[in-house]
């Protein structure tokens, strides 16, 4: 079940997610292992044990800590979230469970019963939005209490990666059925119909934490946009994907061709994190409070 569930994950886009105020805290990313086994037939490769385990670490690249450690649970973590609140992470174990723990890694605890994946925080912090897949080929974007009851509908469509923002809206990614192209769509977190904000192939959204704007990956180059229209604004001197938003909003954290980075949202002093291994996938950027 696990491999299962590893396998199709892997076949869908990492993803980064929004950001709420506080000051800059921790990173937390997910860093994957095994799989390169070679199989019973003596030929073909990747029939071995996938697993991905959840890891924070300071913006400064100290202080490393591992989380969840699924080569040890056999597990496949992904898209971990940090609360509104910056106290609790939610998270799921491939596409089959959605997931919510302490910041330190205690608490583990599955939310509601459900098949699924991309977990994103309410801003109250009572609720999770997420993506469902049906075996009818069906998807769509839902919403759960985190304490596992009550769940609402929000989309019908080929939607996935849902973004909460500060302001009570979620941006998905939408694929049209006649194309590949993926653009992204807002829509009222209670429901109501969508609105296309990208008329381009993006990786996906990370929201500023006053869910005014947007940052956005797209054909290796990241680019800012305003949530009530307008052009995007090439972040110049920036070439990579999946980029967050950092609580500050001074910042911006992602992933470059030779590691993760981060920048000033202006692209000014972008620079390499150390102590973060190759091959690992940044999705979120603790809020701390901010000191009175």
């Amino acid at each position: 079940m696990i491999l299962a569930a590893a396998a199709a994950s892997a076949a869908l886009p990492t993803s980064a997610a929004a950001t709420y105020p506080g000051r800059d805290g921790r990173l937390v990313y997910t860093l994957e292992k095994g799989g390169d086994e070679l199989c019973e037939d003596g030929v073909h490769q990747n029939c071995g044990r996938i697993t991905q385990s959840i890891y924070s670490i300071r913006s400064d690249g100290r202080g490393r800590k591992k989380l969840l450690d699924c080569e040890e649970r056999q597990c496949y973590a992904w898209r971990p979230m940090w609360s509104p609140d910056g106290r609790r992470i939610a998270y799921s174990n491939g596409a089959v469970a959605l997931r919510v723990m302490r910041a330190d890694g205690s608490g583990n605890r599955r939310v509601g019963s459900v098949a699924a994946f991309q977990p994103t925080w309410s801003p109250d912090g009572r609720e999770l939005a997420y993506a469902r897949y049906f075996a009818d080929g069906t998807e769509g974007i839902f919403r759960i209490g985190v304490r596992g009851g009550g769940e609402k509908r929000v989309t019908r469509g080929r939607d996935s990666v849902p973004d909460w923002s500060f302001r009570n809206v979620i941006a998905f990614n939408r694929a049209p059925v006649a194309t590949s192209e993926i653009d992204m769509w807002t829509v009222r977190a209670h429901g109501g119909d969508a609105t296309r904000v990208t008329h381009r192939h993006v990786d996906e959204l990370s929201w500023a934490p006053g869910g005014r704007r947007f940052v956005f990956g797209g054909s290796g180059s990241l680019y800012v946009k305003a949530a009530g229209g307008g052009r995007p604004r090439r972040i110049e001197g920036l070439h990579g994907y999946h980029p967050v938003w950092s609580p500050s909003g001074r910042r911006v954290v992602y992933e470059g061709d030779e590691g993760i980075r981060i920048a000033n949202i202006d692209g000014s002093r972008d620079h390499l994190v150390p102590g973060i291994a190759p091959g690992a996938a940044v999705s979120s950027w603790q809020p701390l409070e901010t000191a009175r």
